[in-house]
């Protein structure tokens, strides 16, 4: 059972500020994005990486490319050549050059690209050569690394991975005098995004070649900027051209008389003039006695006659099975001399032929062997081929992933099938197997990297053979022995949501897709869905949810026609299906399969640990609808299940304690939350060590608790703590990490340090909308975030365009009552309550207040938040006897919610003290001012923006009674502190500003006025508006500065909004 920490949210959601007098009032909705990321990778370091700083002479000319591998029997392709080059000397502007050449495979593209980059680098028309092979995501974040090494910048390296690609990309477009180019080879179009982001931009002096196979890849990948670059299409060789390949390559000599062009020219329109075909022709020539006479009367046997004689017929349609004919030759031949390397060729045909890592094959095939041995030793059936995979382990994002149960559909059986077991003994001894390599390496058939860890197959040899073993009748014989043997590979997987096995993972993934791929056939073996499962599981650990969203729904179907909807492992599938949906915050379609599941699952008994899983998921799906009393006795129904069958220790029960104290602080019980995230992480600290990314997701918990009780320096600390850990384990890319980056700004703006917050904030955004997308859950909490911090500086223009968006995508995807929607149609309307668009604030809070009275009740904390600040708007109209009355009605109810010392509380204190100053009672006034301020100064300190706001009423308060003097003291320390916290033209610094001139007025202190007046009025014009009405309000004070007459009944400053 994979688990699930319900953390923060998508990282944590601030909700309506009270914008009153006192202090920052917002709530955190939501929990820490879900496990995902791929590369582990450490923390950005400063180093300086100007390429202009380079010496142009310290990086002589190189080329990167494998020229190697270039044919030394290159034959034709002038014209393409020519034509490559005339492409690239065209003007492009400030762009470098591309260019795709695109073509089936086995045309000889990347021959082609070699021959080029040789070419123009030997000519001198281009200094730096680099080459990247393009199939992956990760081989070209290899090839970038690799960049750095060729660039004399290997100290670089230590940098995060952003920060290393990003530089390799300023390195070419700024460096200089040099002339480069980068071949890309074999793009597709996975890889399309990572190349449009990394690759240069800019520089005039570069090129940038692409191959790939397709059409549509090659126009989308030559668009840039605006401008479509060129594509050439590759096309099959002329028929001499064709016919000279061969005999070059095969080594014979040109006057030899004894071969005949003509018969060179039939045995290549044999193979259908593809280079690849021609070349490994030429291969079995050499490696064999046959004269070329020979070999074309083995291709113009009777066998292949109708092929030969529809390929001369169109080629377009039969090309393919042409080359099929040079393969089942080549595999003749293998198996005339060993017939275990046929066999094993036909086995890695169904596998990913780009990579195809040894140690997967291996360690599969000893599995199975042992599998095997102790079957026989047993005497007993081998009923299961898999493995718990460790899965109860905490997905912090949400759901438990649901687990495989007993199958025994496609079990092996005690012996094994003979094929099955030859092939593992073959792959499992240390001597066979690389004979066997070296075998198909000399016929052309397979290759291997330098280190003899990796086997590659060409694409069109690993389909031409899976064909041969289909017209054999051996494919569903050599099917299953791959299914079985990768299944063996990802059983010895000990945990696959876990990050340190996620190289393990990598090496296997792109095989058990290549084996659900071939033509339908992973329909009907229920290991294979097994093997994909648990890949899915993987990628949704590394936050690629629209991928596992994908797999599991294709084994949801394939489960429901195989077993039925109500089969045990159906209900699995759609747990797992839910806990995707969930992951994309797609809560809907989440809550009506784990709705489904629950109903399927309870058959199996109330107290079921299958049961609790989709009880504890369905719990958190209603946690982030908010629908909280429904959520709370979800969670109390699964910890209670939990800590009777499992212990009050065990780490799923901790999980369940952690998801339980989420639903608490969602309803605003911050102390019982407190309580259980404390237990979370003293356990999880204890059994899985500190840096453990379950551990630093209820870390990530227990600061939110502190910073929702103003408990701020504990709280950055923690969330300072758990951002480190995430970086160390996940890399900086991954949704933990990110939302981990949004919970820590979330402090900083509490604390009034809104330029961090602000940088912080708008790394999370750039993160989220390339990873997550722009209308994702866990992006709109980011929008919503920043446009509170804008809001903070007084960039309301800003703010309000940010609280439009997330509104937007909140009403669409949550609805008008989901406590998201209600909490930003706060914060707009505190917005235009500062802008002085009060009639828009109070028909907006006014809304939001009836839906939040009737969704959530009365004494909920978002509601007490909306009323406060209905309360402000309704003291900026002047309507001072309906404002006290809701001040009361939210201070009863954060008094009894949160204590009389929580900041929240002592907010709504400091508003109510500005009502009664505004109304003469002074008294009361400055008792509610100095129990506020006291308590402010213990909780967050002198110098927070929040206690600032008190100093600056209290010095109004006195400046309203007369009391000059002490009202000079008191906005002599609020400006001070605003100046050094806020910046000088923030519009609270310039709100004490104002309220300071007006004071020297009162004193007839008129030059001193007018100058502080000037200052405030310039600012105010800069920052709000001519036609702001805190502007209006200084220009009429100048005015009476300038009359030297003072009315302060007319010019009062009202006490400040929040």
């Amino acid at each position: 059972m994979s688990n699930q920490t319900s953390s923060t949210g998508p990282g944590m959601f601030h909700q309506a500020k009270d914008t009153n007098a006192s202090g920052s009032n917002f709530i955190d909705i939501g929990k820490v994005d879900g496990n995902m990321n791929i590369i582990n990778v450490t923390h950005q370091s400063t180093v300086s990486t100007n390429p202009q700083q380079e010496n142009p002479r310290s990086l002589p000319p190189f080329i990167d490319a494998p020229v190697d591998l270039l044919s030394a029997h290159f034959t034709g392709r002038g014209k393409e050549l020519e034509q490559l080059k005339k492409l690239f000397d065209t003007d492009g502007g400030d762009i470098p050059a591309r260019c795709a050449v695109f073509g089936m495979p086995g045309l000889g593209k990347t021959q082609l690209a070699l021959q080029f980059a040789n070419m123009e680098f030997i000519n001198k028309h281009i200094s730096h050569v680099f080459w990247i092979s393009s199939t992956t995501t990760e081989k070209l974040q290899e090839g970038f690394a690799n960049i750095l090494c060729l660039i004399r910048q290997s100290h670089l390296l230590k940098l995060d991975l952003e920060a290393r690609l990003v530089h390799v990309r300023r390195w070419f477009e700024e460096s200089g005098s040099r002339t480069w180019l980068i071949v890309l080879d074999n793009v597709v179009g996975d890889t399309l995004g990572f190349l449009r982001k990394y690759l240069p931009r800019t520089n005039a002096r570069g090129r940038i070649l692409y191959t790939t196979r397709t059409q549509e890849v090659a126009e989308a990948i030559v668009l840039a900027a605006g401008q479509q670059h060129h594509v050439v299409r590759l096309d099959v060789l002329d028929a001499q051209d064709a016919a000279t390949l061969f005999l070059k390559d095969a080594h014979i000599l040109s006057n030899d008389s004894s071969i005949s062009t003509s018969t060179a020219e039939q045995l290549v329109n044999c193979v259908g003039r593809l280079p690849l075909a021609i070349v490994q022709a030429a291969s079995f020539k050499r490696n064999s006695l046959y004269s070329v006479e020979r070999i074309l009367a083995l291709y113009q046997d009777t066998t292949h006659k109708a092929e030969m004689i529809e390929w001369e017929n169109d080629l377009g349609v039969y090309e393919e099975k042409s080359v099929a004919v040079v393969f089942n030759s080549l595999l003749d031949c293998a198996l005339q001399e060993d017939s275990a390397a046929a066999n094993f060729l036909k086995l890695l045909s169904f596998f990913d032929a780009e990579n195809i890592a040894l140690e997967v094959l291996t360690c599969g095939a000893q599995k199975i062997l042992a599998n095997l041995n102790a079957s026989r030793s047993s005497g007993s059936l081998a009923l299961k081929y898999e493995s718990d995979m460790n899965s109860r382990t905490v997905n912090r994002r949400g759901p438990f992933v649901a687990e495989e149960h007993l199958h025994t559909k496609d079990a092996m059986t005690a012996g094994g099938s003979s094929l099955e077991a030859v092939l593992a003994s073959l792959i499992a001894s240390p001597h066979r197997l690389p004979r066997v390599i070296r075998q198909l390496q000399r016929l052309s058939l397979l290759d291997c990297n330098d280190t003899a860890t990796v086997l590659h197959m060409h694409d069109l040899v690993n389909f031409m053979i899976r064909e041969t073993v289909k017209k054999g009748g051996q494919w569903q014989e050599y099917f299953d022995c791959a299914v079985k043997l990768i299944w063996a590979a990802v059983d010895n997987v000990d945990d696959v949501v876990s990050p340190k096995c996620w190289l393990q993972c990598a090496m296997i993934a792109s095989h058990v897709e290549s084996l659900a791929n071939v033509d339908d056939i992973h329909s009907a073996n229920m290991q294979l869905v097994r093997a994909r499962i648990a890949m899915a599981k993987y990628m949704m650990a590394q936050g690629r949810y629209t991928e596992s969203e994908a797999i599991f729904h294709q084994t949801l179907r394939c489960r429901e026609q195989r077993l039925g909807p109500e089969h045990p492992d159906t209900l699995d599938s759609v747990h797992n299906l839910a806990s995707a949906y969930n992951s994309l915050g797609r809560y809907g379609e989440a809550e009506s399969l784990y709705g489904r599941a629950l109903t399927g699952r309870e058959k199996l008994g109330f107290g079921h640990p299958s049961t609790l899983e989709t009880v504890n998921n369905l719990a958190l799906v209603y946690r982030s609808q908010g629908k909280f009393s429904e959520a709370e006795m979800l969670s109390e129904r699964a910890l209670a299940g939990f800590e009777k069958n499992l212990g009050a220790e065990h780490t799923d029960t901790l999980t369940m304690v952690n998801n339980m104290a989420s639903v608490y602080h969602s309803q605003g019980k911050y102390r019982e939350a407190e309580a259980l995230y404390k237990r979370a992480v003293t356990s999880r600290e204890y059994q899985l060590g500190p840096e453990h990314p379950h551990t630093l997701g209820a870390m990530n918990n227990l600061a939110l608790a502190y910073k929702l009780q103003a408990r701020y320096n504990e709280a950055e600390a923690l969330y300072r703590k758990a951002l480190v850990g995430w970086e160390k384990q996940l890399g900086p890319g991954h949704p933990d990490t990110l939302a981990s980056v949004d919970n820590l700004a979330s402090v900083y703006d509490s604390q009034g340090k809104y330029g961090e917050a602000e940088q912080l904030y708008k790394r999370a955004l750039a993160g989220r909308e390339k990873l997550l997308g722009f209308e994702h859950l866990s992006t709109l909490i980011t929008v919503n975030n920043l446009g509170l911090v804008y809001k903070s500086q007084g960039k309301y223009s800003e703010a309000e365009a940010l609280f439009m968006r997330a509104l937007s995508g909140w009403e669409k995807q949550l609805g008008p009552e989901n406590p998201k929607t209600m909490t930003t149609m706060d914060n707009l309307a505190l917005v235009y309550d500062f802008q002085g668009k009060y009639s828009e604030a109070e028909a907006l809070l006014e809304k939001v207040l009836l839906r939040c009275e009737k969704k959530l009740g009365s004494d909920h904390p978002l509601t007490l938040v909306t009323l406060n600040n209905l309360a402000i708007v309704y003291t900026s109209l002047g309507r001072y006897d309906e404002a006290k009355a809701l001040f009361e009605k939210a201070l009863g109810g954060r008094e009894k919610q949160l204590g009389s010392s929580h900041p929240r509380t002592l907010a709504t204190l400091n508003c109510l003290a500005s009502i009664y100053c505004l109304q003469g009672q002074y008294i009361k006034a400055k008792t509610f001012h100095d129990r506020a301020l006291t308590g402010q100064e213990k909780q967050l300190g002198s110098e927070h923006p929040d206690t600032l706001k008190t100093v600056n009423n209290l010095a109004l308060m006195y400046h309203l009674q007369g009391n000059h003097d002490e009202a000079e003291t008191w906005y002599g320390r609020a400006l001070v502190g605003r100046e050094k916290q806020l910046g000088l033209e923030h519009p609270d610094t310039l709100s004490t500003v104002n309220h300071i001139a007006c004071l020297y007025h009162s004193m007839g202190r008129y030059g001193e006025a007018k100058v502080l007046g000037t200052r405030a009025l310039d600012g105010r014009i800069r920052q709000l508006g001519s036609e702001h009405p805190d502007t209006l309000k200084t220009m009429q004070n100048m005015l009476l500065v300038h009359n030297m007459v003072i009315n302060l009944s007319e010019t009062q400053p009202l006490p400040e909004r929040l």
